[in-house]
């Protein structure tokens, strides 16, 4: 996929080694004009911000042609973040959005300015097919594309960053390549149990961000298969063991849900094979499928 900027045109508890933290999906919008605060149900979103989501999306689909995942969160009424799954000639591709309103243009130049390092500039000039455009109604009078570019679609590690000023508004956005010419996994690294089960997490509505795909690891000889997934704004970690029997498995599961509790989490099984548990924000489901699969999902 070509570096394109169509708005301006997280780590599983490791249970089984390093226990860790998930997180929610944060672009620092804190510093940009203290944009972070909550919008209540009678504050509205900043008009050119919500117009310029559905141009975002449209010309997204028009650029790939497949636009497999799509997330939305308002982080406040002048700061929206988009997150996104793409597949362009076969490859698959994460796309995640900031968009900020700022007070003026000179904190929205002040911002570029301190977050650029390492940048170069790529342009600074727009063009009439732009959301953001299409979504003010006019153009910009300061407009300004700095970006960075690392590994090859070849290698199948492509990562583009950029941060675009449109007058007084900011968009950080980040492309990643997920796949090398397979928008889903493939037999040789994911199984047909894991594959499915990712198919079906799409249909409920969550944003693959990363294939559910084969660790390298064992847990007690049983392939470990993880995964990332993202909906409503949190960004959810997977992990699937397969074992070779319901008994085999609910060891696996009783020692994830072991593991959890070592480090503060409690709850509750819901039946002999399912167990969901909290601490404090961060939440933790496992349970045991028909098919021997032991599924851990952790998201904060």
């Amino acid at each position: 996929m070509k570096k394109m900027y169509v708005g301006a045109v997280v780590a599983f508890i490791m249970v089984f080694s390093v226990l860790g933290a998930g997180c929610t999906l944060n672009t620092s919008t804190s510093t940009l004009g203290g944009a972070s605060a909550s919008p209540t149900s009678t504050q509205q979103h900043d008009a050119v911000l919500e117009a310029q989501v559905p141009a975002i999306k449209e010309a997204l689909g028009q650029m790939v042609g497949n636009v497999t995942g799509w997330d939305v969160t308002w982080n406040s009424p002048n700061s929206v973040t988009i997150v996104a799954s793409t597949i362009d000639n076969g490859i698959q591709w994460s796309y995640r959005e900031t968009d900020v309103k700022l007070n003026t243009t000179e904190e929205a130049t002040a911002y570029l300015n301190a977050n650029n390092g390492g940048y170069s500039l790529v342009s600074s000039t727009t063009s009439s097919n732009n959301p953001w455009v299409i979504a003010a109604g006019r153009y910009p009078t300061v407009y300004l594309d700095y970006g960075t570019e690392s590994g090859s679609t070849s290698s199948g590690d492509k990562i583009y960053n950029d941060i675009f000023q449109f007058d007084n508004y900011i968009s950080v956005v980040n492309q990643e390549q997920l796949s090398q010419g397979t928008p889903t996994a493939s037999p040789s690294s994911l199984s047909t149990e894991a594959a499915f089960l990712q198919s079906q997490y799409t249909e409920l509505g969550y944003v693959i961000m990363s294939n559910f795909t084969d660790t390298g690891k064992t847990y007690d000889g049983y392939p470990w298969y993880s995964g990332e997934m993202i909906k409503n704004g949190t960004q959810y970690d997977i992990n699937i063991v397969q074992a070779d029997s319901q008994t085999h498995a609910i060891q696996v599961m009783n020692f994830s849900i072991s593991s959890l509790k070592n480090i503060g989490f409690t709850g509750d099984y819901s039946s002999s094979t399912n167990w969901d548990g909290t601490k404090n924000d961060a939440s933790a489901l496992v349970f045991v499928t028909d098919s021997n699969y032991v599924i851990t999902i952790f998201g904060e």
